[in-house]
């Protein structure tokens, strides 16, 4: 990717010379042989001018080239070409997408998961007939569907988790605080505090997780 200094073809100017010499082939040639090819783009054709309104010239001289193997790697990829602003040429912008429908991510075990009210009625509660063999597969499928639901349910945007229980036990103090003899009122508190801190410790597993990544 880069500014070539030199066009494709007659679509890639705009004013200046209609002339069109045989050098201006050269990049064409370089292409083919290359075996690469302009990649999926979007925004600015001319991604260079002169800036000069009464003799105005555009080209087209930057480019995002890819070959076959790039593309079966990163078949979704795609350029953009943002307006110059100050510049006389356009910004290039790649995003790099893989196909990521023929990846199989592997499955990991998430340690934070192991200090959840829920995780060990996951482990043992996972009853299946047939031999001991069959018992251990059936279970070990099984408890992979239980946590990766437990981990979405729980653990899944915990900074966004942990802010709603802080909001939501602040409630529930705050209306306790008006009405303190009601019990509803002392259970809804007991349970917001309850749900915060375990969301809190949650937060810190997962951050403690990643400092020793």
């Amino acid at each position: 990717m880069g500014d070539f200094n030199a066009i494709h073809n007659q679509s890639d100017r705009l004013g200046g010379s209609t002339t069109w010499a045989g050098t201006m082939d050269r990049l064409d040639t370089c292409i083919r042989e290359a075996k690469v090819d302009d990649l999926r783009y979007s925004g600015m054709h001319y991604t260079w001018s002169n800036q000069c309104p009464e003799n105005l010239i555009m080209r087209k001289l930057d480019r995002v080239l890819f070959n076959e193997k790039w593309n079966m790697n990163f078949p979704l990829s795609e350029a953009r070409f943002l307006p110059s602003g100050m510049s006389d040429h356009s910004p290039m912008v790649v995003k790099v997408i893989g196909n990521d429908q023929n990846i199989k991510k592997p499955f990991r075990f998430f340690d934070p998961w192991m200090y959840h009210d829920e995780f060990m009625p996951f482990v043992w509660d996972q009853n299946s007939g047939g031999c001991l063999m069959y018992q251990l597969c059936y279970k070990l499928r099984k408890l992979k569907q239980e946590l990766k639901l437990l981990d979405m349910t729980y653990f899944s945007n915990i900074l966004d988790r942990v802010k709603d229980a802080k909001n939501e036990m602040d409630k529930a103090q705050q209306a306790l605080y008006k009405a303190h003899e009601n019990p509803t009122s002392c259970m809804r508190e007991r349970d917001a505090v309850r749900k915060y801190a375990s969301t809190v410790r949650a937060e810190e597993r997962i951050k403690g997780k990643d400092t020793m990544a």
